[in-house]
């Protein structure tokens, strides 16, 4: 179980909450991952792939279909109205998906299957950098989702969650980047708690110095960046060079549902 996965959300997150699917369609772009770095606070979901693993240990008789299990995985956490579906559908389903959620259901797109080999072309681009300071995603969930007036702006980043998978979809690394640089720009207007004079600092820095987009994972607030470079290893390096108390995170892609990793 040591394997179950952690997840990169590209696009679309907050769209996936109940709070917003009971009213509106969200769609989530994601990809999981397996890496041990194993930080709380760090928006990989961390603190939901622990709940899953403590549950399944509990649980003999495993669902066959992937989204029966995805859905009891969701609501064993606690408010679980608060963190929203992808978490749970991610690290179960495996692999890159877009998910689309609607009024207690989902589809995973498969017009929107990415062939591994793409991805892995990806990846040969991505960085993820831990700043050094992690995140209350929690708090920052209650304050966005209880405010009405927020629903506008989470039902742009449900079209940016579908929008990065057909340009992934297509091989157009570069648009993806900048689709997750403008997710950024409206998931920040959600609640001055999403950046910080430190998370603008690492942002720009990584923009003026090769990356061509970016974001924080999950809520926001600190925790690990998603940047796009096309030379990765000058991007990390003076990432390094610069904020000390960083991390470059090394991962792998993880493909497998959760299923065919426990071998059941």
């Amino acid at each position: 179980m040591h394997r179950a996965s952690l997840r990169i959300d590209f696009a679309g997150g907050w769209s996936d909450s109940e709070l917003f699917t009971n009213r509106y369609c969200g769609y989530v772009s994601s990809i999981t991952i397996h890496t041990s770095f194993d930080k709380e606070g760090t928006g990989l979901s961390l603190s939901t792939r622990n709940s899953i693993v403590n549950y399944l240990k509990l649980v003999k008789n495993f669902p066959r279909k992937l989204d029966i299990m995805a859905e009891k995985c969701y609501k064993i956490e606690e408010d679980y109205l608060l963190p929203g579906r992808q978490d749970s559908y991610a690290i179960v389903f495996g692999g890159f998906n877009c998910f689309r959620f609607y009024k207690n259901t989902y589809v995973s797109h498969k017009d929107y299957k990415i062939p591994i080999s793409v991805l892995e072309e990806f990846k040969k681009g991505l960085t993820l950098f831990h700043m050094g300071e992690k995140r209350n995603g929690k708090n920052i969930c209650e304050d966005i989702l209880k405010n009405d007036e927020k629903m506008l702006l989470m039902r742009k980043l449900a079209k940016y969650g579908l929008k990065f998978a057909k340009k992934l979809k297509i091989g157009n690394f570069v648009k993806c980047a900048y689709v997750m640089s403008e997710n950024w720009e409206i998931q920040k207007q959600l609640a001055s708690c999403i950046s910080t004079p430190m998370v603008d600092k690492i942002y720009d820095f990584a923009i003026k110095n090769g990356a061509l987009g970016g974001k924080l994972a999950g809520a926001g607030g600190g925790g690990v960046f998603i940047f796009y470079s096309e030379n990765k290893n000058i991007l990390e390096r003076k990432l390094k060079d610069k904020f000390k108390k960083g991390q470059i995170i090394r991962y792998q892609f993880e493909y497998k549902s959760l299923k065919e990793i426990m071998g059941k």
